[in-house]
């Protein structure tokens, strides 16, 4: 609206002045004679009639010289300011041209007010004419008071706090322009870094973004540093992270205390910790990537010094069970060339526990036992407490009863040796036999006061008592369970007898086969008697008592008989008993009964709840993928392979371990087709709930679907984890695509005629590109792109609308009733036949009966009753026979491709494709069991559901031992399947014969 009103104005003035227009006047406007604004002269008088009027632009024009007949030799100049004018007919020096100039004389008045519109348009034209030399290094004259204003009210409104007017001002320069030099730039993100809005930290990402996008080196490090500390304590981690990621893509290296600062509060989130290593990571690589020769390892004190930046990433690795990452940022440590602390060693163990590694941490332990008399044995309950339940889970009894008499004598005071104060102690990565081994050295005697660890276990298996560690009876119900199910009461024995024989403060013989009795494990507590008894161990006479009351309590007459004949033995050497030569058995017997009271065990609900939680089969488990771990440390692939194949032979299932140590191996080596292969072995397992979805290990399948350019592959993974609600990188993705494939997108799209796979790319390349968003890509032929994309939009468009005619026509032919398939709801209410067909038949064959159409054979469609029926109608159709006819049921739960669906009377209309499972059907308390092999579940509207299977038979007449024989057959084929016709005969088989072993165990 002002813009017309001015634009008004100037028409009026103009006419006013007989025709003048208000835009700048050339030398050929100017009046021959001199003359004054007329109509401003006026306007004047009315308002201010006792003041004599200003002198105008037009004014000050001299009246225009007639043309000469020839070129003169000097060119005269007017130059004309607002308020006074400059240059009046001056005659430069400069000589004649030999030949016309190429510049026409120019004369530009400039407006008053500084902020006309009109002014900015000159101004173009000014610059128009002039040299590009002359603006290319500095200000021009006219914009330099428009740039000072802007930046004088962006650092007024920064001064006093004022952040709304602070950032339309930085726009506003931004759009007259352009980007601010980086002081400004710096002091707009600082202060918005210290508000304490979400909202202002906001639009400070939103800046460097921008900025970001447009020119990155004019952003600062310790700026972004700040705005990134500010992001993560607002516990915004997603922001913080690709701040820091900036910086590192600009090529410079953050300020490594800062960035602790920052990873400080990023841990405390699962995103927060999933982007904190991989930023971690990246910083490590980032650095390494500076370092041409040994000359410049100084170039890595800054992040090698820093100890506690790693143990708080790798603590949240292990808190969050981000295996990779964990083992990653280890292997960076080593390469670095940190020197580790207390703390460090036992947030290794911990990793090393989780990955199933045993073989470290019994390296480690040399390391550790010469330092175990230092202060600092608290620190190392982690250690002890990981590696004692490695062997639990690898059911090595032998090993875990050593441990547990070592922890057991450290508790006695020893003299220390003062030169193991000077050692460093070792962590080893992967075999040190092999170059891919990794090692980090660790201080015994320091411990980062910036990061303080727990000094309680994660497990539960050991306590600190008194500055030393002891193992819990948690620990002692696992040690007594382990030997008595794997058949080692020998090893419980000796364990017992060694405590006793140093004279350690560790559980009672006594106890331990008083809670062996109160469990019912009469066998073993008389074993581990008769191993004491030979050890010449003494045992408390009530001992003897309980496990005799026990076998009388169970009915057990000769082992009654002869325990007492071995009490009867005994007795002569025991205090409480008061015996003479008359002693007999019946005199034992009777003590027992009458005198001797029972004895109950501590141990006891300990035994009783690790006997719920213990598997006999665990360790096979382990066993295995630590062979399988060595085998791909070693990049022995076909080795690695080999034992999962016997794995699968001997039925151990795999575990997530398995397939992240196959993964990474496979990663390693670059074999991205095998990777393929292994994502749809682990696809299947997860939708049978045979594994638990990791997000550490989809994140590398990504990273390297990436990598080989499989991003169909990589859609299909992503859409697993956006249904899991899963978070994604899409910054790290986007660079993996930028780095390896930038030209892909351009060169597939170059070709004219693609053939079918390569139009499939380039649809995957799309549908990736559009889920990771278009910012920080480089694409060229952009607009080729898009209308590329509307001609097939108009293709498909002009396809449907082919298609709709194409089916109002054949529908006008055939009386109305459209072509295609018919639902339960366009069955007629009563038996019809086809009418065209049988008028068209009736002219071609008139002597011959009509044959029967599909339109007369469909049954009479039931009406769609008012309200919900109380039963559903089932028709249950194999290609040989019908197994249920229209029968009522009060529900039908089917193996949906989905998951299984349950309908019930009144369900919606639905189409369901079934995968092999169980179909069950509800008939009051009775239910009726199907395993069905593939079909679809037909829902329709009238609670009638029709079921149509290519195979079923009825689930009790199913064989568990013929299933089971049948997947091993299938696994053993497709374990060594050439061809891959055989590997999806044989994936076939597995598939169904795994569905047939589920539903039989569920």
């Amino acid at each position: 609206m002002l813009r017309h009103a001015a634009r008004r104005l100037a028409t009026t003035r103009a006419a006013a002045a007989g025709g003048r227009s208000s835009r700048a006047l050339s030398t050929a406007e100017v009046p021959a004679e001199a003359a004054t604004d007329s109509a401003f002269a006026e306007a004047w008088k009315k308002v201010a009639p006792n003041i004599e009027a200003p002198a105008t632009p037009m004014s000050l024009m001299q009246p225009r010289p007639p043309t000469p007949a020839a070129i003169p030799s000097k060119l005269t100049v007017n130059f004309v300011l607002p308020y006074k004018s400059e240059i009046a007919n001056k005659e430069p020096r400069t000589p004649t041209p030999a030949a016309t100039p190429s510049k026409h004389t120019v004369n530009f008045v400039l407006p008053t007010s500084p902020r006309s519109p009109t002014r900015r348009r000159q101004s173009a034209l000014a610059v128009h004419h002039l040299p590009m030399g002359t603006i290319a290094a500095k200000i021009l004259p006219w914009e330099a008071p428009s740039r000072e204003t802007l930046l004088r009210t962006i650092n007024a409104a920064l001064d006093d706090g004022n952040v709304d007017d602070a950032l339309q001002a930085f726009a506003n320069y931004k759009t007259l322009h352009g980007l601010p030099e980086p002081r400004v730039l710096d002091r707009m993100i600082v202060s918005l870094s210290y508000a304490s809005s979400r909202r202002w930290l906001q639009r400070a990402f939103d800046m460097v973004l921008s900025v970001y996008q447009c020119n990155d080196n004019l952003l600062n490090c310790g700026s972004l540093m700040r705005l990134a500390l500010a992001l993560a304590r607002d516990q915004m981690p997603i922001p913080a992270s690709t701040v820091v990621r900036i910086i590192l893509e600009s090529g410079k290296l953050p300020d490594v205390d800062m960035l602790t600062m920052v990873f400080l509060h990023m841990v405390k989130s699962q995103v927060g910790s999933y982007l904190a290593a991989d930023v971690l990571c990246e910083t490590c690589e980032c650095f390494l990537e500076q370092i041409g020769d040994r000359r410049q390892l100084k170039k890595l004190d800054p992040i090698k010094s820093n100890v506690t930046l790693f143990n708080m990433v790798l603590k949240s690795c292990v808190d969050f069970k981000c295996m990779i990452k964990a083992q990653r940022i280890m292997e960076l440590m080593s390469l670095v060339g940190v020197v580790a602390d207390v703390n460090t060693v036992a947030i290794a163990s911990l990793v090393f526990e989780m990955v199933g590694q045993r073989v470290e941490l019994v390296n480690m332990k040399r390391s550790i036992d010469s330092f175990a008399s230092l202060p600092f044995i608290q620190h190392y309950i982690y250690f002890y407490g990981s590696l004692l339940n490695l062997h639990f889970k690898y059911n090595d009894m032998d090993a875990a009863a050593q441990l547990l008499v070592d922890l057991y004598r450290q508790q006695k005071s020893r003299a220390f040796v003062g030169d193991s104060v000077h050692k460093q102690g070792v962590i080893q990565i992967g075999s040190g036999n092999l170059k891919t081994g990794f090692r980090i050295m660790f201080d015994p005697i320091k411990v980062d006061k910036g990061f303080v660890l727990d000094t309680e276990s994660q497990f539960g298996l050991l306590a600190l008592i008194d500055g030393n560690i002891r193992p819990s009876e948690k620990v002692l119900a696992k040690f007594i369970v382990g030997c008595l199910k794997a058949s080692k009461v020998r090893a419980l024995s000796s364990f017992l007898i060694t405590l006793h024989k140093e004279d350690l403060k560790g559980p009672s013989h006594s106890d331990v086969i008083s809670a062996c009795i109160l469990m019912g494990w009469l066998h073993a507590a008389h074993d581990i008697l008769d191993d004491l008894e030979s050890a010449e161990i003494p045992v408390l006479i009530c001992t003897y008592m309980s496990l005799l009351r026990a076998y009388e309590k169970e009915n057990k007459p000769e082992e009654v008989n002869r325990f007492l004949q071995q009490i009867q033995k005994k007795a002569y050497t025991m205090a409480d008993f008061h015996t003479n030569p008359s002693f007999t058995i019946k005199d034992v017997a009777k003590i027992v009964k009458d005198e001797m009271p029972l004895r109950n065990s501590s141990l006891l609900s300990s035994l009783v709840e690790e006997i719920e939680h213990y598997s006999s089969r665990e360790h096979l488990t382990f066993e295995f993928n630590n062979s399988i771990l060595f085998f791909c440390k070693a990049n022995m692939m076909d080795d690695a392979l080999s034992t999962y194949k016997r794995m699968r032979e001997q039925n151990v299932r795999p575990s997530l371990h398995t397939f992240c140590h196959i993964l990474c191996g496979y990663s390693s080596l670059g074999m991205h087709r095998e990777i393929a292969m292994l994502w749809g072995e682990i696809k299947r397992r997860l939708e049978y709930g045979e594994l638990t979805v990791d997000r550490d290990l989809l994140d590398c399948l990504i990273l390297n679907f990436l990598k080989a350019g499989y991003f169909a592959r990589v859609m299909e993974v992503l859409s697993y984890m956006a249904n899991r609600k899963m978070y994604c990188d899409k910054w790290k993705y986007k660079q993996v695509f930028l780095k390896l494939h930038k030209n892909l997108y351009r060169n597939l799209n170059l070709l004219h005629e693609k053939t079918e796979e390569q139009s499939k790319r380039i649809e995957d390349v799309r549908a990736f590109r559009s889920w990771a968003g278009d910012y920080g890509y480089v694409t060229p032929q952009r607009g080729e792109e898009k209308r590329e994309r509307e001609r097939e939009k108009e293709k498909r468009k002009m396809l449907r609308h082919a298609a709709r005619r194409l089916a109002t026509t054949r529908a006008a032919a055939a009386g109305g009733r459209s072509s295609r398939a018919l639902s339960t709801a366009e069955v007629p209410a009563e038996a019809a036949t086809d009418s065209a067909f049988a008028e068209a038949w009736k002219k071609v064959a008139p002597n011959i009966e009509t044959p029967a159409t599909p339109m007369s054979l469909m049954q009479p469609r039931p009406p769609t009753p008012a309200a919900i029926p109380s039963k559903l109608t089932v028709n249950f159709v194999l290609p040989y026979k019908s197994e249920i006819a229209n029968k009522e049921v009060d529900m039908v739960i089917v193996p949906a491709t989905t998951g299984q669906m349950g309908v019930l009377p009144g369900h919606v209309s639905t189409i369901a494709e079934l995968k092999p499972g169980v179909l069950s059907v509800h008939e009051g308390n009775d239910i009726t069991k199907y395993f069905v092999s593939s079909g679809f579940a037909f829902v329709h509207a009238n609670s009638i559901a029709d079921i149509v299977a290519v195979e079923a038979v009825p689930l009790d007449q199913i064989d568990p031992a013929a299933v089971q024989q049948g997947l091993a057959e299938f696994n053993a084929k497709l374990g060594s399947a050439s061809t891959e016709l055989e590997k999806a005969e044989a994936q076939i088989g597995v598939d169904v014969h795994s569905a047939l072993n589920a539903a039989l165990a569920g």
